[in-house]
């Protein structure tokens, strides 16, 4: 609405890049078990170049929790933004969707 992103999109997607990182640390498929709270530092205008940017914080045995850092390019290129943050925590499943652990 007004030319900005909804942000419950954008923190779809931060949660999507931590289990992409997530899958790929674990070797597997993994689930989300939380995310955590996600304050919004600019609105994101429609058209606006998002990167996520993903860091282990912490690996147990079958849990692993990621931050993830979202930035902007607007959409004329002039500025690059940090847009929000969150941590998200995902558990390594089996194909039965089971927990399981994995070796990081």
């Amino acid at each position: 609405m007004f030319g900005d992103v909804f942000g419950g999109w954008v923190s779809s997607q931060a949660v999507l890049a931590a289990e992409m990182r997530a899958g790929a640390v674990t070797e597997g498929r993994v689930a989300t078990v939380s995310t955590g709270g996600m304050e919004f530092f600019s609105p994101v205008l429609v058209g606006t170049i998002l990167s996520f940017y993903t860091q282990v914080v912490e690996t147990g045995t079958s849990s692993i929790r990621i931050k993830v850092e979202v930035w902007g390019r607007c959409p004329d290129g002039s500025t690059r933004r940090k847009v929000t943050e969150t941590e998200c925590v995902q558990v390594a499943i089996d194909n039965s969707g089971h927990i399981r652990a994995f070796s990081a």
